[in-house]
């Protein structure tokens, strides 16, 4: 089940799909990368036209740009999301675009009906827009 336009809010995290993501032609991406899995990805922030993204991973491979995120700052969602560590995979490249964009790259997300939609807090959201901007990453 998608996640809903309502439902994209800074926190909000879904699974999206990379190879919709970078075939839309409409959003401001990363470079290219191999990557094309369906992966957890966290809202950074939203306004009237766009909203922004940035990709979770497990991997936490020693990089300045990839950024732990605090177990405190993870709520909602499953055990596995509350007890494993994450990252963000790269704080420099949010993925921008219309909310319509992340939707339709969500259609193949499982359905929340035994927790709710994983969130990070709004503590985590600030220090994550920090960050983006600290490496020199745009949000907008």
């Amino acid at each position: 089940m998608s996640i809903t336009e309502e439902e994209i809010v800074p926190g909000a995290v879904a699974y999206l799909s990379l190879e919709l993501l970078r075939t839309s032609g409409e959003l401001k991406q990363p470079a290219l990368q191999p990557n094309v899995r369906m992966g957890p990805f966290v809202c950074i922030a939203v306004n009237d036209k766009s909203c922004a993204w940035l990709e979770i991973t497990s991997k936490g491979e020693k990089r300045l740009e990839r950024i732990t995120l605090d177990p405190a700052w993870k709520k909602e969602g499953g055990k596995r999301w509350l007890a494993e560590d994450q990252y963000i995979n790269d704080a420099r490249t949010p993925f921008i675009g219309p909310k319509r964009i992340f939707v339709a790259a969500s259609k193949d997300e499982l359905v929340y009906n035994q927790f709710l939609r994983p969130q990070v807090t709004d503590v985590g959201v600030q220090a994550l827009l920090k960050e983006v901007k600290t490496l020199g990453g745009v949000v907008e």
